[in-house]
């Protein structure tokens, strides 16, 4: 799809009218952001209001993620979600190895973003069930694969495991030993 993730919105947690005064006042604060700007006019949409107007009532975690960062909010209203996804998925496949803090950091952002995303395409209909958990399960075995690939480059440079540090096929080495894994985990299975 090429639609962006606010042009696909077809449905909306509802807000009870007593419960509307709350969630305009987070909205309004948002939308006064400076980085969120580009997305702005987009508010005035009903099914795009609907959207913020139910996340600010019903999900702190979720405002907090948009109230924190409104220039990602408007980036992901703005882009497909499976560009979105293909992104952030991207980014975390080709991280550098770095400090173990600022790779942790990486994963924690894009953790924030990837469930963001995630509930704003579940929660406005965009994605069912399968499309959301599909994309839960494809960011996670991501992340979990950068932080494999960052520990066994640590492990090497330390000379606590044998392998080249800056060799390609750690990622090679992690895929089978995986495998190996998961077979021995199968009953029956040799």
């Amino acid at each position: 799809m090429t639609e962006s993730l606010y042009a696909r919105f077809i449905a909306a947690p509802v807000t009870l009218p007593a419960e509307v005064e709350a969630a305009e006042a987070k909205l309004r604060e948002l939308l006064e952001a400076v980085d969120f700007a580009p997305a702005r006019d987009l508010a005035v949409r009903p099914a795009v209001r609907a959207v913020l107007l139910g996340v600010a009532r019903h999900s702190p975690y979720l405002w907090s993620l948009i109230s924190e960062n409104p220039a990602r909010a408007a980036r992901l209203l703005l882009v497909p979600p499976e560009t979105s996804l293909e992104a952030l998925i991207g980014e975390i496949e080709t991280n550098e190895p770095g400090e173990e803090a600022a790779v942790s950091q990486q994963l924690r952002r894009a953790k924030r973003e990837a469930h963001l995303l995630v509930a704003l395409a579940d929660i406005g209909g965009v994605w069912d069930v399968d499309a959301a958990t599909g994309a839960l399960s494809r960011f996670a075995d991501a992340a979990v694969s950068a932080a494999l690939r960052f520990l066994l480059r640590a492990a090497a440079r330390e000379r606590r495991l044998a392998l080249d540090p800056d060799a390609p096929d750690i990622e090679l080495f992690q895929r089978h030993r995986s495998h190996r894994v998961l077979r021995r985990a199968v009953p029956g299975d040799s």
